[in-house]
């Protein structure tokens, strides 16, 4: 008789299980949503979801498009989608655009976090240093030298250029390196402060990287200090130069 009105209880929870399953009162599936959480699947491909979905992007205020159709831009809040696989696209003017193929199922809340690269050629002036800009350049490799040039500049090699970097569009001015260093070495002042400033010694170019440097919040790669009223600049360790992310020579 006991063991009858176990069979029997078995059955009656089984069954009450499968009601509640039906009316979506118990999960049915556990999947992993962009940002690594577990979120509830329901739906079938195809339907509409009421679910959210957070999408942000560094820098902000970038477009969203979703399966082609701009919805808005970042930080933008997600509140119906198509269940299944869905087009994520980030864009913003001067940086490379993100393209994510996203699953996403009802039942939860997701977020999906984009970082936005920067586009090679992009230029941007510089607040430290008023009427310059810098362009952007990707690593990559190219062919430096000359075949009948001098004895210096042979043979024609290639270069490799590990990581990206910021370069200056033009050269410094006579204009420009006064107001940081705070004095003018050119030879030829009379040209006007929008000429390119000469007669600079490799040690007042790493003091006037390293001011920019400050002007602008970002690690200094020189190490300066004066004496007999010579400025005297070596560059940090060899190991953690190139991995500077201040201005460099």
């Amino acid at each position: 008789m006991k063991k009858i009105l176990i069979f029997f209880g078995t059955l009656l929870v089984a069954f009450f299980l499968v009601q509640l399953q039906k009316r979506n009162l118990v999960p049915k599936k556990s999947i992993s949503t962009p940002d690594g959480r577990k979120d509830t699947q329901k739906g079938k491909a195809g339907e509409t979801s009421h679910s959210r979905l957070k999408i942000l992007s560094r820098p902000s205020k970038a477009n969203v498009f979703i399966n082609g159709v701009k919805k808005g831009q970042t930080p933008f809040l997600l509140k119906s989608f198509l269940v299944g696989a869905n087009l994520i696209r980030i864009e913003k003017k001067g940086y490379v655009a993100e393209t994510r193929k996203v699953d996403l199922w009802g039942g939860g809340y997701s977020l999906l976090n984009v970082k936005l690269g920067w586009k090679a050629g992009t230029i941007r002036p510089i607040k430290g240093l008023p009427g310059a800009k810098v362009v952007y350049i990707r690593r990559g490799s190219f062919l430096m030298g000359s075949k009948w040039g001098l004895p210096n500049e042979k043979p024609v090699r290639k270069v490799s250029v590990r990581q990206d970097f910021w370069m200056m569009q033009t050269e410094i001015t006579q204009g420009q390196f006064k107001l940081l260093a705070g004095f003018n070495p050119s030879e030829n002042k009379s040209c006007g402060g929008n000429c390119p400033v000469e007669k600079v010694t490799w040690y007042e170019a790493a003091a006037f990287a390293n001011r920019l440097s400050r002007e602008e919040g970002i690690p200094q790669c020189f190490y300066c200090g004066k004496g007999s009223g010579v400025i005297h600049c070596s560059a940090i360790s060899a190991s953690t130069y190139v991995k500077c992310k201040g201005w460099r020579l």
